[in-house]
């Protein structure tokens, strides 16, 4: 498993990248996309947001778009596609900044789940909207930001916890090679963070020390209450961490 930062670049790479004026990210944490846009700086970094089942390209930067939105959004909507934030419960339209579900109809849209009926069925609704389960948010000025997947999304105190922050937060941290923050079944605040850390070759940082970087960077409610350190993770077939197996792991370490 690779940290998700820019790493070395080979002598083809090189002639590739300096034949090129820009580049793409994927929704990956904010601080990721940072990183590797200082890396590979003076090229323009866009970014975008796409899925197997919708491919790249749903919503995408434009070059003209400023460094702050490259970075920090996934850009406007694609040519020839919908987008859609909308409350789960209601289904009724998210205004600017307040986060919904994604949904997206477009002329690259899987037909269906490949001899799955039922999967299909309960991903589009009547009107043809694809259910993404993803999370996200429109900004002021028409921008999507993703959040990150809504079934991973934490309920601290009656507050929505997107775990991408904290993540992204920790992951620039050259002591913290791999995270992954899940919730933990709370008496009071229904649920709390828990992160899950990899430690980078050669570091012996603390649980303690991993709460504290998030002091004064992110809300109270938003820092881990708990610190488990792993060896590595379970990760699904296409490289992504399977979060419902650390739910079961934190139920299982913490729970007496």
């Amino acid at each position: 498993m690779r940290r998700p930062v820019a790493g070395r670049i080979c002598p083809a790479m090189a002639i590739r990248i300096a034949a090129a004026s820009s580049f793409i990210t994927g929704t990956n944490p904010f601080s990721v996309i940072r990183a590797g846009a200082r890396a590979l700086a003076p090229l323009k970094n866009l970014s975008g947001f796409g899925m197997t089942e919708v491919w790249l390209g749903a919503a995408l930067n434009s070059l003209d778009d400023d460094e702050t939105h490259c970075r920090e959004t996934s850009g406007k909507t694609g040519l020839g596609y919908e987008i859609r934030i909308i409350d789960p419960e209601t289904g009724t339209d998210q205004p600017p900044g307040v986060p919904g579900e994604l949904l997206i109809r477009g002329y690259s849209l899987m037909l269906g789940y490949y001899k799955k009926p039922e999967e299909t069925a309960a991903a589009f609704d009547d009107d043809g909207w694809f259910h993404t389960g993803d999370t996200a948010e429109w900004t002021e000025d028409g921008y999507l930001r993703f959040l990150g997947r809504y079934k991973d999304m934490l309920k601290v105190g009656g507050e929505n916890v997107d775990p991408m922050e904290t993540e992204g937060l920790l992951l620039a941290h050259p002591e913290i090679f791999q995270i992954a923050v899940v919730g933990y079944p709370d008496e009071k605040l229904s649920e709390v963070a828990v992160a899950f850390v990899q430690r980078a070759p050669g570091s012996e940082i603390t649980g303690d020390a991993v709460m504290q970087l998030c002091r004064g960077k992110v809300a109270s409610f938003k820092i881990p209450r708990h610190v488990i350190f792993v060896d590595d993770f379970p990760m699904t077939a296409s490289g992504k961490i399977r979060k419902v197996d650390l739910r079961e792991d934190a139920l299982r370490i913490l729970t007496k």
